[in-house]
C-alpha cells in the first residue's frame, strides 16, 4: 500500500514539473515574439526615415506673385504763362572758391618781425645772453627750458615738450594758452602768415 502511494506521488510531481516547463518555454517564446516584434518595427521606422531623407518630400511649388496694377500717371500741371524769375546768385551767394596755397615762408620778413616784436627781450645769436627771456639760438628742434642759464617759470619747466616747428607756431599764437603760467608778456602774433615767417626765421638758426 505505501508503495502504491509513493508511486503516486512521484507521478504526481513529474506532471507539476512538466507543466512548469511548458509554462516558461512558452513565456521565454513569448518575449522572444515580442522582442523580435519591437526590432521589425524599429527596422522598418529606421528604413522609413532614410528613405525620406534621399527622396525628400516634395515641396508645393510657391505661387506666382500678383501681378501689379499699373500706376496711374499723375497729370503735370502747366506752369503758369508768367513765371517768376529764378534769383540771380552774386559773387557774395557763391560759395567760396579753393583757398589758394599758402605762401612760401619767407625768412628775410620773419628776422624782421623778429626784430620788431621778440628782440627786446630774446637774443637769438649763439652763446647771446639770457635777457627777461631765454636765448633762442637753435631753438627749433630743442626741449623746452633748454636755456642752462636762464630761470625759468614753474610751468615752462614744467611743460616738457620739443619746440617743432608745429609747437612754436601753436605757442606763438596764444603763449598764455598754450603754457598757462608762462612770464612771456607778449600776447603772440595775430596773422598766421607772421607766425610762419617767424619759426621759417628761428629754423635758420643753428
Amino acid at each position: 500500500m505505501g508503495g502504491v502511494v509513493s508511486a503516486a506521488a512521484s507521478g504526481a510531481t513529474g506532471i507539476g514539473q512538466d507543466t512548469e516547463a511548458l509554462i516558461r518555454a512558452r513565456q521565454a517564446r513569448m518575449r522572444q515574439e515580442v522582442l523580435l516584434a519591437k526590432l521589425h518595427d524599429e527596422a522598418r521606422l529606421h528604413a522609413s526615415q532614410e528613405w525620406d531623407k534621399e527622396n525628400g518630400e516634395s515641396q508645393p511649388a510657391a505661387a506666382p506673385p500678383a501681378a501689379s496694377k499699373p500706376k496711374k500717371k499723375k497729370k503735370t500741371e502747366k506752369p503758369p504763362d508768367k513765371a517768376a524769375k529764378a534769383p540771380e546768385t552774386t559773387a557774395k551767394d557763391a560759395p567760396a572758391a579753393a583757398s589758394a596755397p599758402a605762401e612760401p615762408a619767407d625768412t628775410a620778413r620773419g628776422a624782421t618781425l623778429f626784430k620788431a616784436k621778440c628782440a627786446a627781450c630774446h637774443t637769438c645769436n649763439e652763446g647771446g645772453p639770457s635777457k627777461q627771456g631765454p636765448n633762442l639760438y637753435s631753438i627749433i628742434g630743442a626741449q623746452t627750458a633748454h636755456d642752462k642759464a636762464y630761470k625759468y617759470t614753474k610751468a615752462m619747466s614744467s611743460f616738457n615738450s620739443t619746440w617743432t616747428e608745429e609747437t612754436m607756431l601753436s605757442f606763438l599764437a596764444k603763449p598764455k594758452e598754450v603754457v598757462k603760467g608762462t612770464s612771456m608778456a607778449f600776447p603772440g602774433f595775430k596773422k598766421e602768415k607772421d607766425r610762419v615767417d617767424v619759426v621759417a626765421y628761428l629754423s635758420t638758426l643753428k
